[in-house]
């Protein structure tokens, strides 16, 4: 009888020592993720294509309007190159958030995984 008592909690107790098993995690790095489309450098804005300049005095209206067309065409320029850069950036954001998540989450799972003291620590 004394048997039949000791055996469910001798059980009952090692039942608490039992773990998950180890988790294995991958060999390959969180970078491995990133789609080498997100890697690539983003093409910065051309060069604006300038007019020539008029032989005219500066204070003739082709000198004004020539001075008037540079200017537009820097201005679109430096808006192009703007978007350019901030394209980038927030790429770039993404793929350090990315891999940042992605550590975070094995480290995780490991530390769930890691084995516990009868099961409670």
């Amino acid at each position: 009888m004394k048997r039949l008592t000791i055996l469910p909690l001798l059980s009952a107790c090692l039942a608490g020592c039992i773990t998950s098993p180890p988790v294995i995690t991958d060999k390959a790095p969180c970078s491995g993720l990133i789609p080498s489309q997100l890697k690539d450098a983003v093409p910065g804005a051309s060069l604006p294509q300038l007019p020539e300049k008029p032989d005219a005095d500066r204070n003739t209206e082709a000198y004004t309007a020539w001075v008037e067309q540079i200017t537009d065409r820097w201005r679109v320029f430096g808006i192009a190159q703007t978007a350019a850069k901030r394209q980038e950036f927030e790429e770039k954001q993404a793929i350090i958030e990315g891999q940042e998540r992605c550590e975070k989450r094995d480290a995780e799972a490991i530390k769930r995984a890691e084995p516990k003291f009868l099961g409670l620590i």
